[in-house]
């Protein structure tokens, strides 16, 4: 027979225990600390978070957070508004004032409306000061815990936010708690290199935990009233390998067969629960991070006395447990996966429509704004193609405007896998499949993955008529791939550009696009070395930007005169040029960081090598804040590289260099980067390293070589 799982006592984890009591006195006197609680599925993380929280939950305010597994679309800010929810609730209650609050609408619709314009003049960067200012003055009222887990699923939104956090939240009275399952932390994917980091840079200190020895294993056992002879334990152990939850549930089986594998042991245990117990626990499997009794309730089909008693059930056979006073989640995430891997496809897609038909059916429309993501999840589970197309472009705009570009990408390939799948699909997402495309393709530029922009790009360009077709659609489609084989480090963006003036001369009447298009074929012309053609284009450009008032093309288009004179000698006019540039620009991020990067370089190519670091230096502290690290945050590093080169601080070179390699960018940006780390290598001495990795990368420099002069 099988028993059901009690509580078991924490052991073999004192240390461990001790270490985050120790984090959380330092916190508590105004000294910020972020410990990563870190293991493998089972080993114990929420244990001994639990029962860090029961330990503190009386001096703290302990405010919990979960990332969830959406799979390739996890939501962006996964755990972030509910803890902000809870703090705003605190901070409101004390009636003291934060400022910034404004601007969270973007995250918390039920805020209030967002005011006019506040998307297209805000930043990430004010985003992520304005969650900064909530948790400093949460921390005023009490010393704040903030536990974060299951970080294996954090979109890039939420880790950009943590990098953030972690480094400016250094002198409040708050302790960051983030937990993660090492077996779900791909190399080179986006929570290694968060984790890489903050370990790196000693904003975060990771608390491994590991497997239990024979005799911890024999106190757990004793400590879930169950006893072993030696020859059982030994059988125990080598089952369980030390891992506490497979210990538990292998300690239940009590008379009955051990199972030959961990799924077939809580299967069998699932099975022993009553109908009513097995459905609801379904039904909570579908909910991803649990759910709430509300949503429950309509979905389970039973009285209120039945559902309790169901409830009780589950709970009691150690799969379910009562999250929040609101609602239900699984005793363990091995748990839900077993449960719901076993569900029928039939049932899978019911069970799912289920629960998008009650979220839809229950939410505010405020609620209806942030459930995106969740509505995309379910529906595409449940194979209704329409809604989920609906939700994911949905999703894919809402992670936009609050600068999550990753993962409003992963939205968007969303629905453009889903398209040919909905008869309808221009009306269902509000556009034609060619406009979604150019949307498309300009999120994933901003997320880095230049060569599926360009893939997307030029899907769009096949599908649309040159002739009879939009022109306005046209010319940016034609001007953003320009754009991406820039980034790409490829050759064929100014017969693009011209192309797209001619459209714009014979059909398009647009200044502010025309602008556009000649600072974009300003850029060419300088990277290419014809500066008197790229001088006459960015004087084009400034006349159509003055006449539309664009400031931030009339900066760029200033910017790149300057560029153009400088290359040709007439410094004199190139510095005018800059000044006004930099004075366009003010109050306009994308200007502003242009001009960094293109007057950092003149500095290097005059010798002014400390004025080139610190206007670089204060353009990749601003690309990290508006998450464009990847991209023009690349330009500025290795605009700072160079002059430390030249100076010889190569201490500071390699750091650059070796942050900069972990994080995916475009193909020209690593081409940058590795010459950087080459001509580092050479000052170290270690030549045979150095030719190595030159004659590796030569083919690439040379074909680079041929565009950027």
């Amino acid at each position: 027979m099988f028993f059901p799982v009690p509580s078991a006592p924490m052991v073999g984890r004192d240390p461990e225990l001790q270490r985050l009591l120790d984090a959380f006195a330092h916190a508590a006197q105004g000294e910020s600390g972020a410990m990563l609680v870190a293991g493998e599925a089972g080993i114990g993380k929420t244990r001994l978070l639990r029962e860090f929280e029961g330990r503190v939950g009386a001096k703290a305010r302990v405010v919990t957070g979960w990332c969830v597994d959406y799979g390739a679309t996890p939501a962006a800010y996964g755990p972030l508004p509910g803890i902000l929810r809870v703090l705003i609730s605190a901070i409101g209650e004390s009636e003291r004032v934060v400022p910034g609050l404004d601007i969270l609408p973007l995250l918390l619709p039920e805020l209030g409306e967002t005011p006019p314009g506040l998307r297209e003049t805000t930043s990430p960067e004010r985003l992520r000061e304005a969650i900064a200012t909530v948790i400093e003055t949460a921390a005023e009222l009490s010393p704040l815990v903030l536990l974060i887990e299951d970080l294996h699923w954090a979109d890039e939104a939420t880790l950009s936010t943590l990098t953030f956090l972690l480094r400016v939240v250094t002198h409040s009275r708050v302790l960051f708690v983030l937990s993660c399952r090492t077996d779900e932390v791909h190399r080179g994917g986006p929570v290694s290199s968060f984790l890489a980091g903050a370990e790196r840079a000693r904003v975060l200190e990771r608390l491994t935990i590991s497997r239990l020895d024979p005799e911890a294993t024999r106190q757990l056992l004793q400590g879930l009233g169950r006893t072993h002879d030696d020859a059982a334990l030994l059988r125990m152990q080598e089952r369980a390998e030390g891992v506490p939850f497979f210990i538990e549930e292998l300690a239940g089986c009590a008379s009955a067969p051990m199972p030959d594998t961990l799924r077939d042991l809580l299967l069998a245990r699932f099975d022993g629960m009553s109908d009513e117990a097995k459905r609801v626990t379904r039904f909570v499997s579908g909910g991803e991070s649990g759910i709430s009794h509300a949503l429950l309730a309509p979905l389970a089909h039973l009285s209120d006395e039945a559902l309790d008693d169901a409830v009780r059930e589950a709970v009691a056979a150690g799969f379910l447990v009562v999250r929040d006073r609101e609602g239900y989640g699984f005793r363990h995430a091995l748990l839900r996966e077993a449960v719901h891997d076993d569900l029928l496809p039939g049932e899978r897609a019911r069970l799912h429509r289920a629960i998008a038909e009650a979220l839809d059916a229950s939410a505010t429309p405020d609620e209806r704004e942030r459930m995106h993501a969740a509505l995309a999840f379910h529906w595409h589970l449940a194979n209704d193609h329409r809604r989920a197309l609906i939700a994911a472009v949905g999703a894919m705009e809402q992670s936009k405007q609050s600068y999550a570009f990753a993962t409003a990408a992963r939205f968007g390939e969303l629905a453009l896998e889903l398209w040919d799948q909905v008869p309808d699909a221009p009306e269902a997402a509000g556009r034609d499949r060619v406009t979604l495309l150019l949307r498309l393709g300009s999120i994933l530029r901003n997320a880095g993955d230049g060569e599926r922009a360009l893939t997307v790009v030029d899907l769009a360009l096949d599908e649309i008529d040159p002739v009879t077709g939009d022109g306005t659609t046209y010319v940016r489609l034609l001007r953003d791939k320009a754009y991406y084989l820039g980034n790409l480090g490829r050759p064929g963006a100014i017969d693009l550009l011209v192309d797209a003036l001619a459209v714009l001369t014979e059909r398009v009447h647009d200044d502010r696009l025309h602008a556009s298009v000649l600072n974009s074929l300003a850029s060419r012309y300088m990277v290419a070395g014809r500066s008197h053609e790229g001088l006459m284009a960015a004087d084009k450009a400034f006349a159509f930007a003055e006449r539309c008032g664009s400031l931030r093309e009339m900066s760029v288009a200033r910017n790149l005169r300057g560029g153009c004179l400088a290359h040709l000698g007439e410094l004199d006019r190139a510095f005018v040029d800059y000044a006004d540039a930099y004075e366009y620009a003010r109050g306009d991020d994308n200007g502003m960081l242009r001009y960094r990067v293109n007057f950092s370089d003149l500095m290097i190519v005059l010798g002014r090598y400390r004025e080139a670091i610190d206007v670089a230096q204060a353009g990749i502290v601003r690309s990290r804040e508006l998450g464009v690290e990847r991209t023009t945050g690349a330009i500025m590093t290795q605009n700072m590289a160079e002059p430390l080169l030249e100076l010889g601080e190569i201490d500071r070179v390699e750091a650059l260099v070796a942050h900069d390699l972990v994080i995916p960018t475009l193909p020209v940006f690593r081409i940058y980067t590795t010459k950087t780390r080459i001509r580092a290598l050479a000052w170290r001495g270690h030549v045979d390293e150095g030719e190595a990795l030159l004659r590796e990368w030569r083919p690439r420099f040379a074909a680079a070589a041929r565009i950027d002069r």
